[in-house]
């Protein structure tokens, strides 16, 4: 099987893949397809973005699996990746607010760049008052930050 390119066609020859996250409720910031389930890095890019199925046949004996238990994981790695994602979905929009850079959106050939949070946190209010802790922070394909719980 090839990754899955932007458009949702396959492509390419298999990457060497040194990470994948399944079973996430994932916002790409990008209006064509909004909403997946399934991510792979290849060095410090996003390979493919699709369904946790297809993500799931793209992984190797040494790819590091993330199940992410249906957590939320938006683009950035930063600290205001959750606010910009939300302000963004909320607005029915792939754009950051007013004087916010947007992450660029998680799509192949892009850079990887992302945050896990531990629920999906599109309905919740308490979202509003104090951000929640991320599990898993992503940084040009290097893992900055995980809980070690969270990985098969």
């Amino acid at each position: 099987m090839h990754p899955v390119a932007a458009s949702g066609e396959m492509s390419g020859a298999r990457p060497t893949l040194s990470l994948v996250v399944v079973n996430a409720r994932i916002w790409t910031g990008r209006a064509a397809r909004p909403w997946a389930d399934g991510l792979a890095v290849s060095g410090t890019l996003l390979a493919a973005v699709g369904s946790s199925a297809e993500i799931r046949k793209l992984a190797g004996d040494a790819t590091r699996v993330v199940d992410a238990g249906r957590g939320l994981l938006v683009p950035g790695a930063d600290a205001g990746s959750l606010s910009r994602a939300l302000e963004a979905m909320a607005a029915g929009s792939t754009v950051a607010g007013p004087g916010q850079a947007p992450a660029p959106a998680l799509v192949s050939g892009n850079p990887a760049d992302f945050t896990l949070f531990g629920c999906d946190l599109t309905g919740s209010p308490a979202v509003r008052s104090g951000a929640p802790e991320p599990i898993l922070v992503v940084a040009g394909g290097a893992i900055l930050g995980d809980d070690s719980t969270i990985h098969n």
